[in-house]
């Protein structure tokens, strides 16, 4: 008996041992997850407080330990920034240059979110540029990948944009009906 309890004992101790790798990587995964979180929401908040150039370096810092970490979650929400900032800047040539040079977000409906965001962003910087036609094929394609994403704050924000586009054209009219859809889903999204 004493000898079958020292051998489990034994097989439980050896079993800790083998698995602390295993728990120590996953706490540290979870560890630069959350630096990533809270550097991501550090660069956020100076973004919207129109704080460019601070908010573009900490996504600069933020995208290279995302880049990293290997995690394209982050890498993705970093450089999606950084063309907000961009474009907050409004150098727009410079938003659709990083656009160009990322590439499109991967297909997929974890990843559709970050299509639609970087749709929107494109549609935006070509609306800034005047370029009112090629903005509108770009918004249609953010308002598609929001309704995947199911992302009701995505999918105003892109309304909103798309009813700028229409107002410019040669009938202005038409984008009454967008600004309304703007304002019934902030009133249901709480953001008046």
């Amino acid at each position: 008996m004493r000898k079958t309890q020292r051998r489990w004992t034994r097989f439980v101790v050896n079993a800790l041992l083998l698995s602390l790798p295993v728990l120590s990587l996953a706490a540290c995964r979870s560890n630069v997850d959350d630096l990533l979180n809270y550097e991501f929401q550090s660069a956020q908040s100076l973004f919207r407080s129109e704080r460019y150039d601070l908010a573009l370096h900490k996504a600069k810092d933020g995208l290279r330990r995302a880049e990293r970490a290997r995690n394209s979650m982050f890498e993705w929400r970093f450089r999606l920034l950084k063309v907000a900032v961009k474009l907050g800047q409004r150098k727009m040539g410079q938003a659709l240059n990083l656009l160009d040079s990322y590439g499109e977000p991967p297909a997929g409906g974890e990843w559709a979110q970050y299509r639609g965001r970087a749709f929107l962003l494109r549609g935006y910087a070509l609306y800034l540029s005047n370029r009112y036609s090629d903005a509108q094929y770009w918004l249609s394609r953010a308002a598609e990948a929001a309704n995947l994403a199911r992302s009701a704050s995505l999918s105003a924000e892109v309304e909103l944009r798309r009813g700028a586009v229409i107002a410019m054209g040669p009938h202005p009219e038409d984008a009454r009906h967008f600004f309304d859809n703007v304002i019934e889903a902030s009133a249901r999204l709480h953001d008046t």
